[in-house]
């Protein structure tokens, strides 16, 4: 098993269609949903490091909500990418595997995240995901352009493992790109992105109907 892990839990979205000015403080059962998340990856020894990366206004209260001698907390950036990008540059020189979260995605459950650092003892890259269930289409203006193989459609979550190595140079060499999600830049270097299993439960909150869903989740699992 890999042993000298890093966790980056991105918490610097902008929470403005759930009303709130930073996403990662929504409330879930009167807990942050960056502390849910969090709450999973404790239990793990082989990560020794915790980049929680906020936006600057938000850091002072991030800290008082945190008590973890291995939390380091770092400003975030404009887009998503620059956001990551100041957790990789936080991360000790000792670190040789990272793993990126999502602050907003509460319900990740430790069997997710053993399934990624699982697949990091021999891949350099391994995200979550899981199998579209509904037909996928694409649109152009409004208009079916064609039907997509839905077998091939997997929808990404978080975790995401990389070799912090790896990663590093992808984003050096392919910072400047527009991607949605880490694993693009691994992409471009011609390495193999594993998947490994995720959960329909491991959702991202960004509407106030998935907060509804989440709390619903939570609550039958305390039943």
């Amino acid at each position: 098993m890999i042993s000298k892990v890093g966790l980056i839990m991105v918490c610097a979205g902008s929470g403005k269609r759930l009303g709130y000015l930073d996403k990662a403080f929504v409330k879930l059962d009167r807990k942050p949903l960056f502390l849910h998340a969090f709450a999973a990856f404790k239990k793990f020894k082989q990560i020794k490091q915790v980049i929680f990366v906020f936006r600057e206004n938000s850091l002072k209260k991030a800290r008082t909500l945190v008590k973890d001698q291995r939390a380091v907390f770092v400003k975030g950036g404009k887009h998503r990418k620059d956001s990551v990008f100041c957790g990789l540059k936080a991360l000790d020189k000792s670190i040789e595997h990272v793993l990126i979260h999502d602050g907003a995605r509460p319900l990740v459950s430790e069997k997710i995240i053993r399934g990624v650092l699982v697949g990091l003892e021999k891949y350099p890259a391994v995200i979550s995901a899981i199998p579209a269930q509904d037909t996928v289409k694409s649109i152009r203006r409004g208009f079916v352009s064609k039907t997509l193989n839905r077998e091939e459609i997997f929808l990404v979550q978080t975790p995401q493992g990389f070799k912090k190595d790896a990663l590093l140079k992808a984003y050096d060499k392919y910072r400047d790109k527009k991607f949605t999600d880490d694993s693009q830049f691994i992409e471009l270097l011609g390495l193999k992105v594993k998947v490994s299993v995720g959960s329909r439960f491991n959702l991202k909150i960004t509407y106030p109907e998935d907060v509804i869903l989440a709390e619903a989740i939570t609550q039958s699992r305390v039943r």
